[in-house]
């Protein structure tokens, strides 16, 4: 009996197996074939979807609005095209305004300038201003500059300035002076140099400057402080009153590179 149910056994696990195909009804391959086939009902045709697109496309463009600049940026923008600023930069054609104190106890000072590099088809510079204080002090400057000479190598930078201060401080000499000895006198001076130069390599450059300055010193203008020649005799400021109401001269000549 044992013997019958192994070799039974060992036979039907030594057959094959083999697979056979299922026929489906005619019917039922048919609406496979068909489910498979057929497009999605609610699919939308490739021509309408374009028609959409360029519609909603359309739309958009006729309803845009520009983007509505900053209140602050737009204020800094108009001030910056204002005269005024134009002029406070010398951004007007070259013209403009200075202001500022020009020396201690001059009080504040105002006036033109003037600004340009474009003369002699770029081969001048100009600078010309003047600036006058509230206690009427006031001073005047001139830059010429010629550059691009001898085919470039060569320049000769001019300026000349003249200045007049009607109230400059004066404490007294030595380290022992007090700020309740203040006195004032009046300064004038006018200084003319001269630069010329050469430019043998890029980028390198050598001259020498000539310059010629004259100095007179004179009484203060101020009526809140003494004039310093009142204040004080020949022993503690002999050069106030050995220069005073006359003029002095310096001429210094030196190289640089």
């Amino acid at each position: 009996m044992i013997r019958t149910l192994v070799i039974g056994s060992l036979l039907f696990l030594n057959r094959p197996l083999r697979a056979s195909a299922v026929e489906l009804p005619q019917g039922e391959l048919a609406q496979s074939q068909s489910e498979s086939t057929s497009e999605p009902k609610d699919e939308i045709p490739a021509d309408l979807r374009i028609l959409q697109i360029e519609s909603a496309r359309a739309e958009k463009e006729a309803n845009l609005r520009p983007e509505t600049e900053p209140e602050l940026q737009y204020k800094i923008k108009w001030v910056q095209s204002s005269v005024p600023y134009k002029l406070m930069t010398s951004q007007h054609s070259g013209f403009g305004i200075g202001f500022g104190r020009v020396v201690s106890g001059a009080g504040f000072a105002i006036g033109p300038q003037f600004s340009g590099d474009d003369f002699l088809n770029g081969r001048l510079a100009l600078q010309v201003g003047g600036r006058v204080t509230t206690n009427r002090s006031y001073l005047g400057v001139l830059g010429l500059s010629f550059h691009d000479l001898l085919g470039g190598r060569a320049f000769v930078n001019f300026g000349a300035d003249h200045r007049n201060f009607s109230e400059v401080p004066y404490y007294g000499p030595g380290p022992d002076s007090e700020k309740s000895g203040r006195s004032d006198y009046r300064l004038e001076d006018t200084t003319l140099e001269l630069r010329p130069g050469i430019t043998p390599f890029r980028h390198v450059s050598t001259g020498v400057i000539g310059a010629y300055s004259k100095v007179n010193v004179g009484p203060g203008h101020s009526t809140r402080y003494v004039s310093t020649e009142r204040e004080y005799g020949p022993e503690f400021t002999p050069g106030m009153t050995k220069i005073l109401g006359t003029t002095e001269c310096f001429k210094r000549l030196r190289a640089e590179s």
